[in-house]
C-alpha cells in the first residue's frame, strides 16, 4: 500500500506547536536566554486540531535544541561549521559577537529594540543577521538555474512547489497560503507581484526580502531599516522596490548593452 504524502510540518509551516510561548512578549521584555524560550516547547500544550496550526518561532527553537545535542556542540557553530561557512556565507551569523553589534543597522519602528537583542540568541523571528550580499548568494543555492544550486532537482522542487493545498485555510490568525518546504510561494502569502508564477522566497517581518523568478533567472535581495509589521505602507514600498529590481533585471536590452558595451 502506498503511503499517503504529507508536506513536512515544521518547514511548511503547519504542525501542532503553537506560534510560540504564552508568554513570549515577557519573556521578550526580560530579555531571556534562547535556552528559557526553548524550555516551553516542552511544556507549552499542542493544538488540538491536527497540522492546522502555523508554527514560527517554536519550530526553530525546537530545532535548535536538538540540533545542538550532537557531539556537545553548540548550535550556532554547528550551523557555522556544517551549513554557512560549506556555502560560502560568510558574512551570515547566529549569536551575532557583541563586537559586531556596531556593524548592525538599526531598526525603526514597533519591536525595533528586540532585534538588536534578538540577533544575539539566534532568535527564531529575528535573529541571524547577514549582509544582504549575503542574502543574495543563499538565494542562489536554491534557484534551480544558478551554478551554486546545492540541491538535488528533487529536493528544489519540493522547496518551491506547493505542499500546503490540503491544510488551506487560515487558523488562529495566520493564513496557510501556499508555501513549499521553506518558501512563501507566488500568489500566496505575501507574493511580490512581477516575480513569474514559479517564483518563491521569504517575506521578512523585520523589512527584508529575498526573492527568486527562475523563469526571468533573477534573484532580489532587499533589506530595510524599517520594521514593517502592522505598517501597511512600509510594506508596499518595500514590494514596489522588489518589483522594480526585478523590472529593470527584465528590461530589454539597450543598444549598448546589446553590443557589448561598458560605461
Amino acid at each position: 500500500m502506498a503511503a499517503r504524502n504529507h508536506p513536512a510540518p515544521i518547514a511548511t509551516y503547519t504542525s501542532r506547536l503553537p506560534m510560540g510561548p504564552a508568554n513570549s512578549d515577557e519573556l521578550e521584555r526580560a530579555r531571556a536566554s534562547a535556552e528559557e524560550h526553548i524550555a516551553h516547547a516542552y511544556t507549552d500544550p499542542c493544538s488540538s486540531t491536527r497540522n492546522q496550526t502555523v508554527v514560527f518561532r517554536y519550530r526553530l527553537w525546537s530545532g535548535r535544541a536538538h540540533g545542538g545535542q550532537g557531539g556537545g556542540v553548540s548550535f550556532p557553530e554547528l550551523i557555522r561549521t556544517r551549513v554557512l561557512e560549506p556555502a560560502g556565507l560568510t558574512e551570515t551569523f547566529l549569536d551575532l559577537p557583541e563586537e559586531l553589534m556596531p556593524r548592525v543597522a538599526h531598526v525603526a519602528g514597533a519591536d525595533g529594540t528586540a532585534i538588536d537583542w534578538g540577533a544575539q540568541i539566534a532568535h527564531p523571528s529575528y535573529g541571524v543577521a547577514a549582509t544582504v550580499s549575503d542574502v543574495l548568494r543563499f538565494l542562489r543555492h536554491f534557484d534551480p538555474t544558478s551554478d551554486l544550486r546545492l540541491h538535488s532537482k528533487a529536493g528544489t522542487r519540493i522547496m518551491t512547489t506547493d505542499q500546503t493545498a490540503i491544510f488551506r485555510g487560515s487558523t488562529d490568525g495566520f493564513p496557510i497560503a501556499k508555501w513549499g518546504a521553506g518558501f512563501q510561494l507566488q500568489t500566496g502569502w505575501g507574493d511580490t507581484g512581477l516575480g513569474a508564477l514559479d517564483s518563491f522566497g521569504h517575506n521578512g517581518g523585520t523589512g527584508c526580502v529575498g526573492w527568486v523568478s527562475p523563469a526571468d533567472a533573477v534573484s532580489v535581495a532587499f533589506v530595510s531599516n524599517r520594521y514593517w509589521s502592522g505598517d501597511p505602507e512600509s510594506r508596499e514600498r518595500r514590494e514596489q522596490a522588489v518589483n522594480v529590481a526585478i523590472a529593470s533585471a527584465t528590461a530589454p536590452l539597450s543598444e549598448e548593452r546589446r553590443l557589448g558595451f561598458r560605461g
